[in-house]
Formats: C-alpha cells, structure tokens, sequence
C-alpha cells in the first residue's frame, strides 16, 4: 500500500504578478426603478487586466491580485454602488481579464414624495332633506333630535422616505387637525390620521431607513340651509363637533313671548346675575335656542359648535 507524504500537499509558489491595468472599452452600466417602493437600483462594471511573470493557471490569482477592488468596495465614482461579484477568464497563460460588478441604490432618501388621493364614508349629523327641506312629523313639527346621514370625505396621502424612526411624529400628530390653512382650506378642516411607518433596508444593509404614510381627511361641509349658534349659514364645521341645542332645562321668561333680554326673572349663581332656569315641561327634553330659551314647534334647530380635537400646525410637516 502506498502512503501520501505531508510534502505531496505543498503549495506551489504563485506566480509572479507584474501589474494591474483598469481597462477602459467594454464597461456597462445601467439604473432601473424599483416599482411602489421609491427606489433606484444602479448597476455597473469594471475590467481589470492581471499579468503575470509566469504562466498562471489559477483565476483566484487573478481576482485576489493586488490592485483588484476588494470584495464589497466602493465605486470610486459611484458612491451608492459596491462590488457584489468577480470573475476572471484567461486571455492567455501570462495574462487574465478580471469583471467586477458592482450594484447599488441611489439613496432612497431623494426619491420624491408619493401623492394621492381616495376617499372614505362618514356619517355627519343632518337634520334637513339632501335639498333643505325639514324633516318633519305628521302634523308639520321639528323632531326634537338629530340624525346620520352618508358623507364622503377626500384623503390625502402622502408617502414619503425618512431618514429617522417618526415615533414622536407619530405620537405628536395622531389625531389632531390644522390650526392654520391646509391645501388651501380652512383650518379645522383637516384631520390627521394615525402615521404608518415600515423600516427598510438598502445596499443589502446595513443602512436603513423609514417608508412613512401620511393619511390627512378632509371635513369640508357647507349646510346653507342651518344656523349655528354662531348665527352663520353656510358655515363648514369642519371636524368641530356639531350638537343640536336641547335640554332639559331652559331660561324662565317673566311673561310669554319675552326674552331674557326684555327682563326675564334673574337669580345669583355663583355670584353672578343669571337667569333663572326652570325644568322643561312635563319634564321631558326640548329644542333650545343659543340663548337658552325654549324654541317653538317651528323654529329651526340651532346647532352648537366645540372644538374636540388639538389643533397643530401641519406646515412643519412639509406635506403639502
């Protein structure tokens, strides 16, 4: 039986490497679109000559010479590419030709912002027919209360790429409305739904950042047929929240048909002069007008305004 010896296993001597050249004929290129994500990937090559002093026959001499671009190096000129692949053919048994590629991402970070637009369904209070008309009962009197109808709202949307995790953004800004004009409406308007936000990676990592939706909806209602207690027809309410006035209680009158104004009984709340309150009758519920006083059976109803959301400035978010 014959034995191996360790000296069989010796390494041959490489040979010698005389120089390096980049060649410059034959180099391609190319960028492409990566659909919905706001992205670029780029790609590219170079070519590199390796000769040798003796005849080579092993391509990993060529593609480790000294003077090859490393693994995972930079484009000198294309600061988003790295080299991702090489390989080598034998031109002759002195001489190689070594292929870098190199591919990469232009920074997703100046992709422009994505925008459009969808609509959602809401009910809003009425309290009137599509053309003004009131809602009556049989015998020609207001219904004490207030119903829903459909109401389409415009969405904004806004998807942008941010460098930074938008936690306190998204915590700042989860459901408030614009305190100054927005998209060319009033402030009040616009209500700003919950921030979605995905983490991203590029360049086969480690780099990152963050693929962020802005959801903005747009309450914009002109009711020509109601009176606010603002006494304002055609006022949009936007995202204030609409109430019928009614109660239980309303301002006494000193004699039917007065107001308080005209010296309706007062009383002392809290150190103030009011007027006195008396329960409604037969202690049920009834339309009220902005001053308090009880509405006749045909009297329009009259709608009080608050302001439930915190208003922000959406302008610092540079959405627009």
């Amino acid at each position: 039986m014959s034995t191996t010896t360790q000296a069989e296993f010796t390494t041959a001597a490489a040979p010698e490497l005389v120089n390096v050249q980049e060649k410059w004929s034959d180099v391609e290129g190319e960028i492409a679109t990566i659909e919905g994500l706001g992205r670029k990937e780029q790609s590219s090559s170079r070519i590199f000559t390796a000769l040798f002093a003796e005849p080579c026959n092993a391509a990993c001499l060529a593609y480790t010479a000294e003077g090859i671009p490393e693994d995972y190096s930079i484009h000198p000129y294309c600061p988003d590419q790295r080299l991702r692949r090489k390989w080598a053919r034998v031109i002759n048994p002195y001489l190689w030709e070594v292929h870098c590629e190199y591919a990469g991402e232009a920074s997703p970070l100046t992709a422009p912002y994505e925008k459009s637009w969808r609509s959602a369904s809401s009910l809003v209070e009425v309290n009137n027919e599509w053309d003004g008309a009131d809602i009556l009962n049989p015998v020609g009197e207001l219904y004490p209360d207030y119903y829903k109808r459909l109401w389409g709202d415009p969405i904004y949307v806004v998807t942008r790429n941010e460098a930074e995790e938008p936690i306190d953004t998204t915590m700042e800004y989860r459901y408030v409305v614009n305190s100054d004009e927005f998209k060319g409406q009033e402030r009040y308007t616009a209500l700003m739904l919950p921030i979605t936000c995905q983490r991203m990676i590029y360049n086969s990592g480690p780099w990152s950042y963050w693929r962020v939706t802005y959801q903005i909806q747009f309450r914009v209602e002109e009711r020509p047929w109601e009176t606010t207690t603002k006494g304002e027809p055609n006022d949009p309410t936007g995202w204030k929240l609409r109430i019928v006035c009614m109660g239980s209680l309303e301002w006494d009158r000193k004699n039917p048909g007065d107001t308080w104004r005209d010296g309706g009984a007062m009383i002392t709340v809290k150190g103030r002069r009011v007027k006195k309150i008396i329960p409604a009758k037969h202690g049920g519920i009834q339309r009220l007008a902005e001053n308090g006083m009880r509405l006749d059976y045909d009297d329009e109803n009259q709608w009080q305004l608050f302001d439930i959301y915190e208003p922000k400035n959406f302008g610092t978010l540079s959405l627009e």
